[in-house]
């Protein structure tokens, strides 16, 4: 990891969130908001942290 420089950090709830169905977004929707982001900042680098499922975990995010 590149230590320094500019990086967006993103944390998807799960785990306590599950119950509220109506606030927990799509895997795709989170793709598509990191992928405005990065395009309009210009920042590529992306750390990722989630309590979800380990399905969920699991899942891969395509930001390119």
């Amino acid at each position: 990891m590149n230590k320094g420089g500019n990086y967006i950090a993103v944390h998807v709830r799960r785990g306590d969130f599950v119950k509220y169905k109506q606030l927990v977004v799509s895997i795709e929707q989170i793709s598509n908001q990191i992928k405005y982001i990065i395009k309009t900042t210009g920042i590529n680098m992306v750390y990722l942290a989630t309590d979800g499922t380990e399905d969920g975990r699991n899942t891969t995010i395509s930001v390119y």
